[in-house]
């Protein structure tokens, strides 16, 4: 199972069962605390040396009351395990990390919407390929979900490709990874 708010991709199935979930993503919000180039609220805040950190492990509103510049972590969801069909004897593929973006962003005073993208969930058929991870964004800044792995289905002959996403999901047997 993928960690939550770390983006992380689930893991394949193995030989038999569905794949695991991806791990949720997080988004961090830091500005200089010395000059208050920002004031910001929302989050879970900490202080780090001269900075004031502001973790973010759900969908929540960043309160800006006095403009300025701002650095960002925005960690989307990993992508689920791929799982294979009882009987199977196949390896299936994981889900691929939640896709991640770093930088500077100059914010005017106001709220801004910050979404973090949930883990992708494991299928309820066995053999199918897991779900994508979900998008995180802050402001405009997005970042995609990890891919799902790639499922067998022995009993069809059926092999699902892994998802294209932030990372892309691995391959199941006789199948494509995505990208």
């Amino acid at each position: 199972i993928g960690t939550p708010n770390t983006g992380g991709g689930g893991g394949g199935a193995g030989n038999a069962g569905l794949g695991n979930t991806g791990g949720s993503g997080v988004v961090y919000i830091r500005y200089f605390n010395r000059t208050a180039t920002a004031t910001v609220s929302g989050g879970t805040v900490t202080t780090d040396g001269d900075y004031k950190v502001h973790k973010f492990t759900a969908n929540a509103t960043l309160t800006v009351s006095a403009g300025g510049g701002v650095e960002y972590l925005v960690v989307a969801g990993g992508g689920a395990g791929g799982g294979v069909d009882t009987g199977g004897r196949n390896g299936t593929g994981g889900g691929g990390a939640g896709g991640f973006r770093t930088g500077y962003l100059e914010v005017a005073a106001g709220s801004i919407s910050i979404t973090v993208g949930d883990g992708g969930a494991a299928n309820t058929n066995s053999g199918m390929s897991g779900g994508n991870g979900g998008n995180s964004v802050f402001s405009t800044i997005t970042s995609v979900g990890g891919g799902g792995g790639g499922g067998t289905a022995v009993d069809s002959a059926a092999f699902y490709d892994g998802s294209d996403g932030g990372s892309g999901g691995g391959s199941g047997n006789a199948s494509t990874a995505g990208t």
